[in-house]
């Protein structure tokens, strides 16, 4: 019976120990009374989109060591049906190493009547998962309790994001227990800063996707995901192929020369453009974003060398499907190189 006590007065007082380091970083946090509501607040605070940021890993998470500099990104979305949000992250080494890669999903428990999440993923190519709880919410951010279990240890931490402008965020992650350090990070949204104010709807993610999908074949001499784009000399031969998975997202590979980049485009909601996110072989990330142009597509991309150098570029693309040709002219600075309308023509080898 003592044991018992004991357990619960420690339970509670964990408990009440969260709340109260919450309520420092938030004040007057609540929970959610429906799913209208939280889901409201999310878009409402334009928290949809893709957040970058950078810096140095800590020694936080069992499965990442520290002391590692790196680039990531993380993503939210709304479902098709409006009855989920859909939450990803990649985080990348300088050196082009995935050091942790994940997703998870964020709903409503309607008899409950609470909020649910659950995240997995692996860190250095071993799996971890874990529950997610929400603490609070408010319009200055929100804070959860995720338990993780990796590499056979389970343990809590408390996650606060902080809505600190309409295009910044800044995230602060610990262990409950006290133990390990405190992981603060500033990200940024990704946004083209071209000017080009159009926006897509899903009907014309579902077009793009459609002209785009099955097997490619052109001759090049660099690509948007590339490392090397901007590059002068003689062409080589690549292929890429797109691949629709379901009517949320695609994904598609790049294989040419020594270079190769995978890559998954979704409709994003809160911008309202369609979204790529591209991460290759040496360490090259790219974020693009597509709107139509008539009855073809403008496109802006962030292109991140794994040295942490990034350039902006903006692209017109073209796809024949009769025909079974697309072509791109790409126009922008990378480094020392400039592209004046870099013309790339992709030929469909098959569907």
């Amino acid at each position: 019976m003592k044991i018992t006590i004991k357990l619960l007065l420690t339970c509670l007082l964990t408990f009440v120990n969260m709340a109260v380091i919450a309520q420092d970083e938030i004040p007057n946090l609540k929970t959610p009374s429906s799913w209208e509501q939280y889901l409201n607040s999310v878009v409402e605070f334009g928290d949809l989109g893709t957040w970058r940021a950078g810096g140095v890993t800590k020694d936080l998470w069992v499965g990442i060591p520290a002391g590692i500099r790196y680039v990531s990104n993380d993503t939210r979305d709304i479902s098709h049906d409006r009855k989920k949000l859909l939450i990803a992250h990649e985080m990348i080494a300088e050196n082009g190493k995935m050091l942790s890669i994940g997703s998870g999903f964020i709903g409503w428990d309607p008899i409950e009547k609470r909020i649910y999440s659950f995240y997995s993923g692996y860190d250095g190519g071993k799996p971890f998962w874990g529950p997610r709880e929400l603490v609070g919410f408010s319009s200055e951010g929100e804070v959860w309790k995720y338990t993780e279990t990796s590499r056979g240890d389970t343990y809590e931490t408390l996650i606060v994001y902080k809505r600190t402008s309409n295009n910044s965020r800044v995230d602060i992650v610990k262990r409950t227990d006290g133990t390990g350090d405190t992981q603060q990070t500033k990200l940024n949204r990704v946004i083209g800063t071209t000017g080009d104010k159009g926006t897509a709807t899903r009907k014309d993610y579902v077009r793009y996707t459609k002209a785009s999908q099955g097997m490619w074949k052109g001759e090049v001499q660099s690509v948007i995901g590339d490392s090397s784009l901007g590059r002068t000399g003689d062409s080589y031969t690549a292929y890429w192929s797109s691949t629709k998975k379901s009517s949320n997202y695609s994904i598609s590979s790049f294989n040419g020369g020594e270079k190769s980049h995978d890559s998954i485009t979704f409709y994003d909601a809160n911008l309202r453009k369609i979204a790529s996110i591209s991460s290759g072989n040496d360490g090259t990330v790219t974020r693009s974003y597509l709107v139509p142009k008539g009855d073809n597509w403008y496109r802006e991309t962030i292109h991140t060398k794994a040295n942490g150098q990034v350039s902006e570029l903006n692209s017109d693309i073209k796809i024949d499907v009769k025909k079974g040709v697309i072509t791109i002219l790409i126009r922008g600075k990378v480094g020392g190189s400039s592209l004046k309308n870099q013309k790339n023509v992709w030929y469909r080898q098959h569907k």
